[in-house]
């Protein structure tokens, strides 16, 4: 995953979904937010910043640097959840086989 860093606009990135990156994780669900990969031919998106000219205050580009680094901690932190929600569920199932077997 990329840094929120080093994007420009939020038109440039594409959330992707998968169902885990190994066999055995499959029922993790995984958040991605990465770069689009554009065609050449494709028009590219302008910044929106840029819409209120070339004079930006900083605290305009400051906003905008901290939501998109808030929308990549979101992702991370939805990526922990399903982890958590995982490894919760993985317990309670040990839990009860271990109940069985006694």
């Amino acid at each position: 995953m990329r840094s929120a860093k080093h994007w420009t606009s939020l038109f440039d990135l594409e959330t992707s979904y998968s169902k885990g990156e190994q066999e055995k994780i499959k029922d993790i669900p995984n958040l991605d937010i990465s770069l689009k990969k554009s065609n050449k031919e494709e028009e590219t998106p302008q910044d929106p910043i840029k819409w209120f000219g070339v004079l930006v205050p900083q605290s305009l580009k400051t906003a905008q640097k901290h939501f998109q680094d808030a929308l990549y901690l979101a992702v991370k932190i939805a990526n922990v959840q399903a982890q958590l929600t995982k490894v919760t569920s993985q317990s309670e199932s040990l839990k009860l086989l271990k109940k069985v077997a006694i």
